[in-house]
């Protein structure tokens, strides 16, 4: 009897059941990783979300009596149901303040400037409350560079 071939099936089995194993293995310190990192990013819904503060501009005007910043806010091709925007600024001497408004929220590919009564800002970023698919409110974390103010 030739025995040489059934060692071969052996081996074959033996390699077949050691990658298995080794799958198992990796795969449960591997997915404890993945749902923590999942978990983390938090909902799905604000992926889509396109927008961004691209300029913040200085308008305090001792004379014409004007205050604050204008914000230029654009909003790309997405079209989800925004509640309100909500800008987040960082002052010059590093404090952080936050400024929410729900009127004049723009329209697919818009462009909007908005004014914030704040007074030495340096940045500021732009993210948005938004309506879920399920019906609830989220508040989406900014995305991109703060606008640099001038």
């Amino acid at each position: 009897m030739n025995k040489k071939g059934l060692s071969e099936v052996v081996t074959t089995v033996l390699i077949i059941l050691l990658v298995l194993a080794a799958v198992i293995i990796i795969w449960t310190a591997v997915k404890p990783m993945l749902e923590k990192g999942i978990n983390q990013v938090g909902s799905t819904e604000c992926f889509n979300l396109d927008l961004a503060a691209t300029k913040c501009t200085n308008v305090a005007n001792v004379t014409t009596g004007a205050t604050g910043y204008n914000i230029t806010v654009s909003k790309g091709a997405s079209d989800m149901k925004i509640q309100s925007l909500v800008f987040n600024s960082e002052t010059t001497t590093g404090d952080k303040k936050t400024d929410e408004v729900t009127t004049g929220i723009p329209a697919q590919l818009e462009v909007k400037t908005f004014n914030v009564n704040k007074t030495n800002l340096a940045k500021v970023a732009v993210t948005a409350r938004i309506t879920t698919n399920d019906g609830s409110t989220i508040l989406c974390e900014p995305i991109g560079t703060p606008a640099v103010c001038s």
